[in-house]
This record gives C-alpha cells, structure tokens and sequence, in this order.
C-alpha cells in the first residue's frame, strides 16, 4: 500500500505537526541518503509532514488517518528528536506493535533503555552506523523487536499498570 518494497528495511519515524517532530523529520531526511546505503528506508509518517513525497531513501506519506500499514512495514522505529517534555508516547506505539527503538536521549525520556528493554539512546550522528550493524546483525534486530514487546506489555500495558497499583494498595491497607 505503501508502495515499499518488502525487501527493504524499514525505520518508521511517526509524528505530529509538533514542532520537534519537524525538526526531528528534517534530519532524517538528510540523513536518509546514508541510512539507505546501510540498506535502510526512512518512513516518516503522520501529520508531521504535510505531503506525501519521495527523496532518496525515504518516503515521506503525509497525514494518515491510520498508521497501522506503516507500522507493519516497518522493522524498527526511530525517534530522533532533541526538544519537548514529557513521555514520548510513539516510543510505547512501536514497542507494542513489536518494533525496536533507536532513539536520542530526549526521544527516550520516560522509559528505561538498553538491548533488554528494546529501546537503544543514539546520537542522530550515529544512527546510519547502528543502522548498519543492524542490517548485518538481523538476529539481533529480532532480539531487541522482542525486548521491545515484552517491556512495554510488562511495564506498560494496562493489566501491567492495574497490578502495581493493587500492590501498591494492598502495601498500605492495615492488617
């Protein structure tokens, strides 16, 4: 639907018309001609771009009404931005769709990271690097795609957020 070949390795960065988001996009789309080399496509995808357009080593859909064919096609996402406050609720979307996160220090505010957690902190000037090593390492991308899953299903999902505060509940009732 995407028009992507399913050969390629994808990395989703999906946002908002928010202003970090669209500083965030710009520099993946510059770096964009280097992540291909390392055999990656860039997709940006939401309302944070206002077309859909091509450039080389990405593709740009415009505003979506669902996201869901993109996380599909996607093989990890990527969250570059280097402004805001507060939880960056994308990185919680990619995990539980099962899809690894590289992303810079203030893309990872909120969450803990680590290759056991599926959330990897990165400098944007890094990124076509690991990206590269990712593409020849695709056991250790399925690794962390599953480390992502099952820290945001334990951490994050709802049942996982009910029993932490029954415990927390239960720990403070009197005898």
């Amino acid at each position: 639907q995407l028009g992507i070949s399913p050969d390629l390795r994808v990395a989703l960065f999906a946002g908002s018309a928010h202003a970090p988001n669209l500083q965030a996009a710009a520099r993946l789309e510059a770096l964009a001609p280097q992540l291909e080399d390392r055999g990656w496509t860039v997709l940006i995808a939401g309302s944070v771009c206002k077309t859909r357009r091509t450039s080389q080593g990405c593709l740009v859909t415009g505003p979506l009404e669902d996201l869901t064919m993109c996380y599909e096609a996607s093989d990890l996402a990527v969250n570059p931005v280097e402004t805001g406050s507060g939880m960056n609720v994308k990185n919680l979307h990619a995990m539980a769709r099962g899809l690894a996160v590289l992303c810079s220090p203030v893309g990872a505010r909120g969450f803990e990271d680590g290759e056991e957690r599926g959330l990897l902190e990165i400098a944007s000037e890094d990124l076509p690097a690991l990206l590269g090593e990712l593409q020849s390492d695709p056991a250790r991308l399925e690794r962390l795609c599953q480390a992502a899953h099952r820290y945001a299903e334990q951490c994050f999902s709802w049942p996982a957020i009910v029993q932490r505060r029954l415990t927390f509940i239960a720990g403070h009732l009197s005898p």
